[in-house]
């Protein structure tokens, strides 16, 4: 959960100076790799930790 609460700081920092545009990479290649189950753990937190910033 490290990176997600990363990315939820670096967002913050972003609207404190009126980023409005920026592309974030959430999946190196390593885990683009992983096993099925694994992949979908982890697009079911990614959705959860976006619908929580929206």
């Amino acid at each position: 959960f490290r990176g997600a609460d990363a990315v939820e700081n670096f967002l913050d920092w972003c609207d404190e100076l009126d980023i409005e545009i920026i592309t974030l990479y959430v999946l190196s290649t390593e885990n683009l790799d992983r096993k099925d189950a694994e992949l979908d753990y982890l697009y079911e937190l990614i959705l959860h930790r976006l619908e929580k910033l929206l």
